[in-house]
């Protein structure tokens, strides 16, 4: 099977992984993203049900950060060298 790959990337990934072999590199690039897929659909799906089910309120889930955070303005927002705890 022929494909296009980028070849930085590909060049990349075989010096992380220490080949020169080319097929090599992509198999087990191939065989890494399966299983990042595989361990994330769970998770996912979890995540999915609770949503619909109404159990997951990502309103509520940022409204307590925005309350800590936005009385906070960084330092280098501020323009004051003085770094804030």
């Amino acid at each position: 099977m022929n494909i296009d790959i980028d070849e930085a990337a590909l060049t990349e990934l075989m010096e992380l992984l220490e080949t020169d072999d080319r097929d090599k590199a992509v198999n087990l690039a191939v065989q890494a993203a399966a299983v990042r897929v595989r361990l994330a659909k769970p998770a996912q799906r979890e995540l999915a049900e609770l949503f619909a089910s109404g159990a997951l309120d990502l309103e509520a889930l940022e409204q307590p950060w925005r309350q800590r955070h936005s009385s906070q303005t960084p330092a280098h927002f501020t323009g004051s060298t003085e770094s804030r705890p």
